[in-house]
């Protein structure tokens, strides 16, 4: 949850001034906000998987794993965490490409990651008995395949965003953030 209200603090403060640049027919401006918001976006997607990767036991203690669920919660965070960065550039590619013009995508890549995350639950859960690591290895998988898709967009060329030279802005990564906040909160 935690990574998730990150992510979502991230994408929608971007998404949000994206918007705007966008009616406003600011196309360089869009591009500069995607691309500072890309790389906010992954770079708390690094941390929070090495973090994930390298502190799993000592989060689900700090988070409170009792005994009885703390090794089940270790090997879930941890094998989730390897995934963090496909997942979370997903989520963000996800909204922009829906503002992009391309809601369509989006909802082929949502369709298609739940049910490969269903079916890849049943497979390594049940079938091959994996547990709660089977359970985040599915997820993970699934996310991959969904920032796959989303990426065509951007390949192809849809829409106006692109990826490309980044000018890091520190005033943009600012007010991504404060978007975020005052969205989420409002």
């Amino acid at each position: 949850m935690i990574v998730a209200a990150l992510f979502m603090l991230i994408n929608i403060g971007g998404v949000t001034i994206f918007a705007v640049d966008l009616g406003r027919g600011d196309t360089d401006g869009t591009n500069k906000v995607f691309r500072n918001g890309f790389v906010l976006l992954a770079a708390a997607t690094v941390i929070l998987s090495v973090v994930g990767v390298f502190g799993a036991d000592e989060l689900c203690t700090l988070l409170g794993a009792n005994e009885t669920f703390h090794q089940l919660s270790v090997d879930y965070l941890f094998w989730y965490s390897i995934f963090i960065i496909p997942s979370g550039l997903s989520m963000g590619l996800q909204n922009y490409c829906r503002n992009d013009g391309a809601p369509g995508l989006v909802g082929i890549a949502v369709i298609v990651s739940t049910v490969l995350n269903i079916f890849g639950d049943w497979l390594l859960i049940f079938l091959f008995s994996m547990g709660t690591k089977g359970a985040a290895i599915a997820t993970g998988i699934s996310q991959t395949v969904g920032l796959l898709i989303m990426l065509t967009h951007f390949i192809r060329k849809n829409g106006i965003l692109r990826f490309g030279e980044v000018k890091l802005d520190g005033k943009v990564f600012c007010e991504i953030v404060v978007h975020g906040l005052l969205e989420g909160i409002g």
